[in-house]
């Protein structure tokens, strides 16, 4: 565990093997890079841009063909599912003669839209960030615990020969040795998976070397437990989900009166009947994502104070852990009894007890910032950059 500060200091790998740009990145500059250059971000950033400019054009009586449920339809994973359903009739809105006021709905529902994923990807970007410096401090323990045994390899091959130790006992170091780089072997490649999925979210070439600076792990045992009542006002109030689907309401309205004022051949009764139904389906879906807002609230709350309540516990399972591997190593140096299953065994628990604790550490940090994205708290307070300037920039 010693080494585990020294590996948080700088997390680097190799994304490329040809020329690799140096691009030293904290945790704290990842909702700036989501903003200005993930892909999803900029590509939607886009459309919200075309939608307010519409609103001039709506003035001159000529709407571009705008796809209203395309806004909709935008995926609000992990957070949230607010696709709408595919059998939605495409025929409910496609008048291209739409009044200004629509169109400034409708521009209101993108920018919504715009910044759940926004947030998103945000979130995802940074869950990421820390799983790959969990991740990397489990590595540093595989690899310190495997020198180890390389040194205890050593120890049992003569301890063998003399007769200390029960013959076939050094094939069992080596055996553990052997487990421990497939171990190394498979976590590498997932934190270069890891590394690499971070990398295209922030929107970064694919030759950039990516080097991670540390983060803060406070001691937890001091945090006090949170209460779902403290957050459930403003997960709501912040909620874009929910504020996209209120513009849908309205704009639905709107919409239903150009059925019943079309003279273009949908201003029947039957197509009057299908618009107002589509509203109490529109309120219908407002109230679930309610709920699952809710419900992501819930879990996220009990998920903490679970962490909370077993972080004092994980932490002392790792030390003992720690100290009964250090003694069986001290013995067998020494010359003294030891069951080289019984070192195996020790060593194992070690690597589970410390990958628990490093996974508590690391998830209390997680649960913050999700918290943070459903509060919209923090970096996600913020606007994001790109569509603030995006109008300025095409000009």
């Amino acid at each position: 565990m010693k080494n585990i500060a020294i590996l948080l200091l700088i997390v680097s790998l190799k994304t490329t093997l040809v020329s690799a740009t140096p691009l030293v990145i904290s945790l704290e500059d990842v909702a700036q890079k989501v903003s200005e250059q993930n892909y999803e971000v900029r590509e939607n950033a886009i459309q919200v841009y075309q939608a307010k400019e519409s609103i001039q054009v709506a003035r001159g009586n000529l709407l571009p063909k705008l796809n209203f449920w395309n806004i909709a339809a935008i995926s609000f994973e992990p957070m949230m599912a607010l696709g709408m359903a595919d059998d939605v009739a495409p025929f409910l809105f496609p008048s291209r003669w739409i009044q200004v006021e629509e169109q400034k709905v409708m521009y209101l529902s993108g920018q919504e839209s715009y910044r759940a994923l926004w947030a998103n990807e945000v979130l995802m970007a940074k869950a990421l960030y820390l799983n790959v410096l969990l991740d990397m401090a489990i590595l540093e323990h595989i690899d310190e615990n495997k020198r180890q045994f390389e040194t205890i390899l050593k120890i049992a091959k003569d301890r063998e020969q003399l007769g200390g130790i029960k013959p076939g006992s050094a094939r069992e170091v080596e055996i553990q040795i052997l487990a421990l780089e497939e171990d190394k072997r498979a976590l590498s490649v997932l934190i270069a998976q890891e590394l690499n999925s971070l990398s295209y979210i922030l929107g970064l070439p694919s030759e950039t070397e990516l080097t991670l600076a540390p983060v803060n792990l406070s001691d937890f045992e001091t945090f006090e437990p949170l209460t779902y009542s403290d957050f459930e006002f403003r997960t709501l109030d912040s909620a874009p989900e929910l504020r996209q689907l209120e513009h849908m309401i309205v704009a639905s309205d709107l919409l239903k009166k150009e059925v019943t004022f079309d003279f273009w051949g949908l201003g029947t009764p039957a197509s009057i009947r299908i618009a107002k139904a589509q509203k109490e389906a529109l309120k219908i879906q407002k109230e679930s994502t309610r709920e699952k807002l809710k419900r992501e609230l819930k879990f996220l709350v009990d998920h903490y104070n679970l962490d909370l309540r077993n972080y004092a516990n994980s932490k002392r399972r790792s030390q003992l852990t720690q100290t009964s591997l250090n003694q069986q190593l001290e013995r067998l140096r020494l010359g003294g009894m030891v069951e080289v299953n019984d070192l195996i065994e020790s060593s194992r628990n070690h690597i589970q007890a410390d990958t628990d604790f490093f996974r508590i550490s690391y998830e209390f940090l997680r649960s913050e910032d999700k918290l943070a994205r459903l509060i919209f708290y923090g970096d996600y307070d913020k606007k994001p950059a790109i569509l603030e300037h995006l109008g300025e920039k095409r000009k």
